[in-house]
């Protein structure tokens, strides 16, 4: 009863929060005269599995187009990034980047009011009350690549058609979505409620950093940058494990404490990097040898995700961005029909989105790690073919197109 009270609650906040937004969205539309150059972007800090709001979270594709834009403005767009933690925009000042202001500050605010262009990684909300955006034209980068898992007016609590027709008439509107290919269209219009005039295909900004070093990528991650660069030096055999959060908290990890695990590492100089999605409820709290090096679970694992020379993943869409750099990719899915029934569930069968060997047991997820080191690789095509699929560019590009996309809206 108190559960069921406590959802009730939460939809009666969602619709009336929604109705006060909608009305200040037309009234900042009509009252406003915003500034063609001024960008404003941010990242909203997560929530963690301790309830407890976390700093120093700097990543996703607005990181990497204001990086970006830091470096080379050459239509001199005035930029400003909104974070949640004064202590971080200190730190960016300290790397000689600009313009970047404490969300609930009167700087924030007023940029929100005066920006053309709003850009974010997932909602509008990531860079302030959505209310302020009436007028502006807003931008959702995402932070995900491909058409794996239901995301979105998708997801299981809004697969009532009913529930979901409201959702999509309360919801917060972009004008554009940004993605990486003509394959991923049936399933971002699906999710978001989009049509075919709202989607752009330029490519994900953070995938520029596969191909090329950019400058303060390593920000609020230094500690795991300099660890892992370190590994790699000494000659190192890495391999990163980034499985995916599941809704159901189901812990998935136990592997890593097998015996047999760490003699494979120590037998064959490797190091396992492990990296939890943010929003996992588990952690890895147990001890762990020196062959195990475990990432901040706030950290951004793209600026050293080309150092890896075997991803483990299972079900994150991490492994699609891998694919560009065409090294193999273990699937480690004990739950596969678990997290497919009672979690997120595909758009496609999950066999048609993957490229790599499928382990479910300790001892075949060794067998695949141990064939990794012994050189032997029979997924290449199906790695060509999957991201031939995903990437419309693979060049290195995305953030330049997207800003040249951008000064074409005038």
């Amino acid at each position: 009863m108190c559960n069921l009270f406590k959802k009730y609650n939460e939809n009666i906040k969602f619709v009336i929060f929604n109705l006060f937004r909608i009305l200040f969205e037309f009234i900042f539309s009509i009252l406003l005269i915003r500034k063609n150059n001024l960008i404003v972007m941010g990242l909203r800090t997560p929530v963690t599995k301790t309830n407890r709001i976390s700093t120093d979270y700097f990543m996703h594709n607005t990181k990497y187009l204001f990086l970006y834009l830091n470096q080379f403005n050459k239509y001199n767009f005035n930029i400003v990034y909104l974070c949640d933690d004064k202590k971080m925009v200190n730190k960016f000042k300290e790397k000689n980047l600009k313009n970047i202001f404490y969300r609930k500050s009167f700087k924030g605010l007023i940029t929100c009011l005066l920006a053309k262009y709003w850009i974010h990684d997932d909602h509008k909300y990531c860079i302030g009350n959505s209310a302020l955006s009436g007028g502006a034209i807003s931008i959702n980068l995402f932070h995900g690549t491909g058409g794996l898992k239901s995301v979105g007016n998708v997801y299981k609590r809004f697969r009532s058609n009913f529930v979901t027709k409201i959702y999509l008439f309360l919801s917060q509107k972009d004008n554009f979505y940004n993605i990486d290919s003509e394959h991923e269209i049936p399933f971002r219009k699906y999710a978001f409620g989009v049509n075919d005039k709202n989607i752009t295909i330029l490519g994900s900004p953070r995938l520029d950093v596969l191909f090329h070093d950019i400058p303060n990528s390593d920000l609020f991650m230094e500690e795991d940058f300099d660890k892992i660069k370190q590994f790699k030096k000494q000659g190192k055999k890495l391999f990163f494990y980034t499985p995916t959060f599941r809704d159901t908290g189901k812990n998935i990890a136990n592997w890593l404490k097998s015996s047999t695990l760490h003699q494979f590492l120590k037998n064959n100089n490797a190091v396992l990097v492990c990296k939890l999605h943010f929003a996992d409820k588990n952690s890895l709290d147990f001890e762990l040898p020196e062959e195990i090096y475990k990432m901040d679970s706030m950290s951004d694992i793209y600026p050293v995700l080309k150092y890896a020379d075997c991803l483990i993943s299972d079900y994150s869409s991490i492994y699609f961005d891998f694919l560009l750099l065409d090294k193999p990719i273990i699937y480690h899915v004990p739950d596969l029909e678990e997290y497919q029934e009672q979690c997120r569930g595909f758009y496609e069968p999950y066999e048609n989105l993957t490229a790599g060997v499928k382990t479910r047991t300790e001892d075949e997820i060794i067998a695949a790690m141990q064939d990794v080191v012994n050189g032997i690789d029979n997924y290449k095509e199906d790695r060509k073919r999957l991201r031939d699929q995903t990437f419309k560019y693979q060049d290195g590009k995305n953030c330049e197109r997207v800003v040249e996309w951008i000064k074409s809206l005038g």
